[in-house]
């Protein structure tokens, strides 16, 4: 079968800001990967000279508070340069689909891959991101969101 290219072309990705630490605690050995609980948070914000280049910017947060499980600690902030090309006027609905369920998707995976080969070389081993609700993170996302800045 033959790939249908995608409309979306993902420009950039860079890493804003990156903190990672170990959490030791007395007595641990081992940490339970999964106790570490995970925040995100992300914008979308439309190029001002370019209706149809995006940049949106993602914050994960894992065990990043004041009482930190054992195991690792970290907060990333990314960016990632999109543009939709072959978006005819009439689907124009469409840029909320391929920001939210394609474009958002790419930069968690990067960062998926990042906190992987960064943890990789701490005394845990390495860690590998949960998947996220996608859609929860949305909606969420949504709701919390101005009637007025909504993208999708």
């Amino acid at each position: 079968m033959e790939l249908k290219k995608s409309p979306l072309l993902f420009h950039e990705f860079s890493i804003l800001d990156s903190h990672f630490e170990t959490v030791i605690h007395d007595n641990v050995q081992k940490c339970d990967f999964n106790q570490i609980p995970i925040d995100v948070d992300f914008e979308i914000f439309e190029a001002k000279d370019n209706e149809y280049l995006y940049n949106i910017v993602l914050n994960i947060n894992g065990n990043y508070n004041e009482n930190p499980v054992s195991g690792y600690k970290f907060s990333i902030t990314v960016n990632g340069i999109f543009e939709l090309t072959d978006i005819k006027e009439d689907n124009k609905s469409q840029i909320g689909q391929f920001l939210n369920y394609s474009a958002l998707p790419m930069l968690i995976s990067s960062v998926r891959n990042y906190i992987l080969n960064i943890s990789s070389y701490a005394p845990y081993g390495k860690y590998l991101l949960p998947a996220l609700d996608l859609n929860a993170l949305i909606k969420d996302k949504n709701q919390e969101e101005p009637e007025s800045n909504k993208k999708s």
